[in-house]
């Protein structure tokens, strides 16, 4: 699915429910970081199957728009009309907090709807990332949120392992990335992180499913034409992170 359906996103976007208040754990929809207006919690979601935007007030659906043949702009005219509504007075910063790619893929007139087939398997692919990373959090032991970050947009976690003072200093990153330069399809990818030193990974586990790639990023990853079924990806997960677990004691 084009990444550009999701730009106007400002901050991290959770799939499905991770939030211990948000009650749509099935109903495969990408829901913006929550807020508060006078008194009432409201998110802004994007329903990917049904092709829509809308808001959420207190955990129900209280709006919504269909993206097809939408401008950017004209997202954003409703989007202003809800946040006024709920009484919002200021002004609407749109400026994003980081930089996108300089494809194609980012530069259109109008959002399209992809054909059925392919928004069903984006959804399918993304609800069994989802599982594998609360599958992961259980693992790994540390709780972390499951965000997508819209300027790359890939589904993610990131468990913050130790703490020195208050600050991170070792932690394990995971996600669900779309083709990249590095990879040439959908993947799935793993990497540990140690302040103060490299991690040695001369002694890494051979994998069934997927690799160790050691370079200038390291880490594993999984390419999507080997994922069989959700299985596959949790066993490539734990297998991989009971590793760097031990590597960063």
């Amino acid at each position: 699915m084009r990444g550009s359906l999701f730009l106007w996103f400002s901050g991290s976007c959770r799939l499905g429910g991770n939030h211990p208040n948000f009650k749509h754990i099935h109903s495969q929809i990408l829901v913006g970081r929550e807020f508060q207006l006078n008194g009432n919690t409201y998110s802004v979601f994007v329903d990917p199957v049904g092709f829509a935007l809308g808001i959420m007030k207190n955990g129900s659906e209280t709006e919504r728009v269909s993206l097809d043949n939408l401008t950017y702009m004209q997202t954003v005219e409703p989007w202003k009309k809800w946040l006024s509504e709920a009484g919002f007075k200021d002004e609407l910063d749109l400026s994003l907090h980081y930089d996108l790619p300089d494809n194609d893929l980012y530069k259109f007139d109008a959002f399209s709807k992809p054909d059925d087939a392919i928004i069903n398997l984006w959804a399918k692919n993304r609800t069994i990332a989802n599982s594998a990373f609360e599958n992961l959090n259980k693992s790994v032991g540390v709780p972390s949120d499951i965000n997508i970050w819209p300027h790359h947009f890939d589904t993610g976690t990131y468990h913050e392992l130790y703490k020195t003072d208050g600050a991170t200093d070792r932690s394990i990153g995971a996600g669900f990335n779309p083709a990249d330069a590095m990879v040439s399809e959908p993947y799935y990818y793993i990497y540990g992180w140690y302040k103060d030193k490299e991690i040695d990974y001369s002694d890494k586990p051979e994998q069934e499913n997927g690799k160790w790639i050691v370079s200038d990023w390291k880490g594993a990853v999984l390419p999507i034409s080997e994922v069989k079924d959700q299985s596959t990806v949790d066993d490539f997960y734990k297998n991989t992170s009971t590793y760097l677990k031990d590597k960063l004691k």
